[in-house]
């Protein structure tokens, strides 16, 4: 018995040992907590930092890799605070004549739709309206003249089918005859030449004649510009009936003041801006080209047009006028900067000129010319500067804050 209680005593004593043993199962919790505080670590940097403000630890490698990164050629620099920086490299521009005009359809894409009889217009399917997709052969009206007393297509048509059906038969009639003599040949003539315009006149008929009335088709694909006349209105053989636009060529017609008169052989191409629209068109960027200039004054007696074609292109409405600016004489190594880098205040212009990261100087400048698109700079403007060309407003916003937002930059 003793020998058995000193044995459980042994026992006891060495469990207590082992659960004082310094670390055992604390180390095995401290490494489970480190792997997981690891993983958050780990987890949180990468969540975080794109969206983190710049700290004072990673400041210097942000600026730095910022200037390294900078294109040295006509290339923006992106930042995510909206707004975007350019260097200034002197380059080509052209002078500018400032004036107005118009979009037009080419005369050859503008076809004139008229009634082929006299009756009452029937339009041939619902669809039928200013602006419509149309295309070559669809039919777009039918003239009826049921109702007519005097040219009445229904009984024209009968009457040439008639009319037709007996010239045929004495032709061939004829044909037999002459191979017998048994008619002269002025005779066979006679009846060939009736029968032929018989024919000729039936083909026309039954060609546009429908279940009805006449046909009027369109003979292009385009779509219908203008409608002239209305359901159930009496048109007469000839008239117009609608204006038919095909999708291929525009035309750009500029009015010049005779004071230009003698820039205008220099003249090659043109920027315009439509009404209703703050989008700027080339038409170079539309495989556009100069067709002419005007040899005298127009009606009104004082401007002088100058006429471009260009492809078609869906946005630009024929009829819809425009400011337009046309380019003349390159002006080599120009100061030219985008009109979105421009400031306005009280009628001055103000650019914003960096000088450090993300550090700025409001700047007054003289300007010249401009095609749509960008501006010719006189003075305040030097080769190699660096200037905000868009979110020009949020610069200056933040200027007023004496801090830009923070911000990542974009590569």
């Amino acid at each position: 018995m003793k020998k058995i209680v000193f044995f459980l005593l042994a026992i006891s004593s060495v469990a207590l040992l082992s659960c004082n043993h310094p670390g055992h199962g604390h180390n095995h919790a401290s490494e489970a907590d480190s792997h997981i505080h690891d993983e958050v670590h780990d987890h949180d940097h990468d969540q975080t930092n794109d969206y983190e403000p710049v700290t004072e630890q990673n400041q210097d490698y942000e600026t730095s890799h910022e200037h390294s990164a900078r294109p040295e050629a006509d290339e923006s620099h992106e930042h995510n605070h909206e707004y975007k920086t350019q260097k200034i490299n002197l380059q080509t521009f052209n002078e500018v004549v400032k004036t107005s005009g118009q979009i037009l359809a080419p005369p050859a894409g503008r076809i004139e739709i008229v009634a082929s009889g006299s009756g009452k217009v029937v339009f041939a399917n619902n669809h039928t309206s200013e602006g419509a997709n149309i295309s070559a052969n669809e039919i777009l009206f039918l003239i009826s003249g049921k109702e007519l007393i005097e040219n009445n297509i229904d009984l024209r048509y009968q009457q040439s089918l008639v009319n037709y059906e007996k010239l045929k038969t004495d032709f061939e009639r004829a044909q037999k005859l002459i191979k017998d003599h048994i008619i002269s040949e002025k005779e066979y003539l006679q009846i060939k030449a009736e029968y032929e315009q018989s024919k000729a006149a039936y083909d026309v008929l039954s060609g546009q004649f429908r279940k009805g009335g006449t046909s009027v088709t369109s003979p292009v694909k385009g779509f219908i510009h203008e409608l002239y006349v209305s359901g159930g209105q009496y048109v007469e053989t000839g008239q117009k009936l609608a204006t038919i636009i095909q999708r291929d060529k525009l035309r750009l017609r500029a009015e010049v003041s005779q004071n230009y008169a003698g820039r205008l052989q220099d003249i090659e191409s043109a920027s315009f801006i439509p009404g209703g629209s703050n989008k700027t068109y080339d038409t170079e960027g539309l495989n556009g080209r100069r067709i002419s200039f005007g040899q005298s004054l127009n009606t009104s007696g004082r401007y002088i047009p100058v006429i471009f074609e260009m492809d078609y292109h869906p946005d630009l409405f024929p009829g819809a006028y425009a400011r337009i600016f046309l380019k003349g004489t390159p002006l080599e190594n120009s100061v030219v900067i985008p009109k979105t880098a421009l400031l306005e205040e009280q009628g001055q212009y103000y650019v914003f000129v960096e000088k450090n990261n993300d550090e700025f100087e409001k700047r007054m400048i003289t300007l010249g010319t401009e095609d749509g698109h960008s501006v010719l700079v006189r003075t305040g403007l030097e080769q190699g500067e660096t200037i905000v060309v868009e979110g020009v407003y949020q610069v200056k916003l933040a200027s007023m804050s004496s801090e830009l937002p923070a911000h990542n930059h974009s590569h």
